[in-house]
């Protein structure tokens, strides 16, 4: 075992040479002397074999040769050597040694930099196997390295990395209880902003985003087993933070998702952060859209609503959701225009065929314009809007309103005093134009 570890003479001595052979790591440097070439060459392959045949024991003792006496042999071996001395590290049950073989793998990755310059790969192979052998005893050490690697990486953070920072905040959580939720959150939110800008780079691509919509989930995976975003969590913590900076973005879907999942859109704080983000957006959103227009409906405030369910049908993913979209849009227009509203709701037919609520629908706005139709000129021709919106109600399956249309039918005497035939086929004027079969009451 000894053999194979590299004493502290010996990282004195690597670091030296390696310092002068910067840039030059890439290419095979063989020693003059024929005797050591020889030997060199056998051991660089000896240890290339040894890590190709899984033999991390026979590896690392060759590497450790090939760093004494050719330290500039080649890049190659620099991953290869961080390979076996990591595997050795896994097997090694005596903690004294498997000690020292994490720090000989940690010096590797730093030789490696120091003789072939500064590499992203490098530096964050080395921060995955800081978080692999430290986090769970010293999480608070990896943490402070992964914040500092996040802010320099930026967008361009590793999905694994990521994941790995939201696990070491867990970590902390877990062992110390200290973090508190602002805490938490400042974590979530920098992991949760680089996750949310690469899907937009992958949408602008025109590629795939199902990574990063799982990369996503992954992240309030983690952030929901360590703390409950209840509808409380979210106005004690997100809500001042928000009314104090209205124009964080990422905040405020925070709070329109959080209190999505737990069902309190009806609190203003929903409604004041859905607000900001829709008007911001560049790119609509359906769900957000829908939500914030039935928010709006149901509060009676058609006029805001109107312009959200619009954007949400012209967004709808399908049929269905369109057709709820028509619904709510002629149940909206219905208020000024009965005309419009027909339009969607005939529209809504012609996507789903038999839709009952359409039919009660284009019912109610035949029954409600008899006042407005009635020219009281002609008692059997006013009474026409009632008999043409039982007929729709009919088709809807409402058999209350059938009743309630059918007595407001004109009666057989109604149909003699004007000289009309029971069954005969009328039109229904004003602004219905539409033609029905003559019934009566009796």
């Amino acid at each position: 075992m000894r053999s194979t570890i590299l004493t502290s003479a010996m990282v004195i001595f690597l670091a030296f040479q390696t310092g002068r052979a910067f840039s030059q790591c890439k290419e095979f440097k063989w020693k003059e002397d024929s005797a050591l070439t020889q030997d060199a060459r056998a051991n660089f392959q000896r240890f290339d074999n040894a890590v190709q045949g899984l033999a991390f024991q026979n590896a690392a003792s060759a590497l450790t040769w090939l760093l004494i006496n050719v330290p500039n042999v080649g890049s190659d071996m620099y991953p290869k050597g961080t390979l076996a001395f990591d595997k050795l590290a896994e097997r090694e049950k005596d903690k004294r040694h498997r000690r020292i073989l994490i720090d000989s793998m940690f010096l590797l990755y730093d030789l490696h930099l120091k003789a072939c310059g500064p590499s992203t790969r490098v530096s964050d192979a080395k921060a995955m196997a800081v978080y692999k052998y430290y986090s769970p005893s010293d999480p608070k050490r990896v943490l402070h390295m992964f914040d500092s690697l996040l802010k320099v990486r930026g967008n361009s953070t590793s999905d694994a990395m990521i994941i790995a920072y939201m696990q070491t905040v867990k970590k902390v959580f877990l062992k110390y209880n200290k973090l508190t939720d602002d805490e938490m959150l400042t974590h979530y939110n920098r992991a949760m902003k680089i996750a949310e800008a690469k899907q937009r780079d992958a949408r602008r691509k025109g590629q795939s985003q199902q990574e990063f919509l799982l990369l996503k989930d992954n992240i309030d995976a983690i952030l929901f087993s360590i703390v409950v975003i209840d509808c409380a969590f979210v106005k004690q913590n997100l809500g001042p933070r928000f009314r104090r900076n209205p124009r964080d973005l990422v905040l405020a879907k925070k709070i329109v998702s959080f209190m999505l999942q737990n069902q309190c859109i009806e609190d203003p704080l929903w409604l004041q952060a859905g607000e900001r983000l829709y008007k911001s957006d560049t790119v609509k959103d359906y769900s957000l859209a829908r939500t914030l227009g039935l928010r709006y409906f149901g509060t009676n405030n058609f006029t805001k609503a109107q312009p959200m369910l619009e954007d949400a049908l012209a967004r709808a993913p399908g049929d269905k959701e369109k057709v709820e979209m028509l619904l709510y849009l002629g149940r909206v227009r219905a208020k000024t225009n009965k005309s419009e509203a027909r339009k969607m709701f005939v529209e809504a037919l012609t996507l789903e065929k038999g839709n009952k609520e359409a039919y009660e629908r284009i019912g109610d706005l035949y029954f409600d314009s008899g006042v407005d139709c009635g020219k009281n000129e002609n008692p059997v021709d006013d009474l026409l809007v009632y008999v043409l919106a039982a007929s729709y109600y009919q088709q809807s399956g409402n058999d209350k309103k059938v009743s309630l249309a059918r007595g407001k039918f004109p009666t057989k005497a109604d149909l003699s005093q004007v000289g009309y035939d029971n069954g005969s086929q009328k039109l229904v004027g004003c602004w219905i134009q539409e033609m029905t079969t003559l019934r009566t009451k009796d």
